[in-house]
């Protein structure tokens, strides 16, 4: 009888350790479980933020569609540089676009074939965007708006009636696609008759 009881009893402790083992199991595997599950969350929340990041800065809008076709344009070619005295020059040639005419339509075609995107500058609204030294900018304002273009990559845009500018990017590795454009736009004005012209103006010293 003794034995019997003891026999029952070892029985009894050897079942709750094996029900204790397989418990202790599943729970070491739900831990890991959890913890695999919130990596997996965590990495699709990075991955997330990375494609929505991606997008805002990448995406690319045309340098067209800012014009509206029915409002005359404004071009000024401003030529930046340093005289041998040091102080910063600047020679200004200003061209005047019509609608309907042929040298506006093709401008309007030229700026329709370059993007530009945001930077992290725009998220910095400025007061005053202005380019470094030695820099050739385009400087096109319609009623509203104007808007500044140089061929180190910059592209800005501000109301005419004052305020901030926001600063994107033309072309996303160097600048390469901002040189192109510009070196289009000169070969395009060639063609065009300047209404102005403001050569070696002095902008003050360094």
């Amino acid at each position: 009888m003794f034995r019997k009881k003891c026999s029952i009893a070892f029985t009894i402790l050897s079942l709750h350790g094996i029900i204790k083992a397989i418990y202790t199991k599943t729970k070491e595997h739900a831990m890991r479980s959890a913890r695999t599950a919130k990596h997996i969350i965590i990495g699709l929340l990075l991955l997330g933020i990375l494609l929505v990041g991606g997008w805002y800065f990448l995406y690319p809008y045309s340098l067209g569609s800012r014009i509206s076709a029915s409002e005359p344009l404004s071009l000024s070619v401003n030529i930046t540089g340093v005289t041998v005295t040091g102080k910063d020059t600047v020679d200004t040639v200003t061209y005047e676009f019509q609608p309907d005419t042929q040298e506006y339509k093709a401008l309007v075609s030229l700026l329709n074939d370059y993007d530009y995107h945001r930077s992290f500058l725009t998220l910095l609204p400025l007061e005053d965007y202005t380019p470094e030294s030695n820099t050739t900018t385009f400087q096109l304002q319609s009623t509203d708006s104007q808007y500044l273009l140089t061929d180190k990559g910059g592209f800005s845009a501000e109301p005419v009636s004052g305020g901030k500018s926001l600063v994107y990017a033309i072309g996303y590795l160097g600048s390469g696609k901002a040189e192109q454009l510009t070196a289009e736009l000169q070969a395009l004005l060639k063609s065009c008759t300047p209404v102005e012209t403001h050569d070696d103006t002095e902008m003050g010293t360094t």
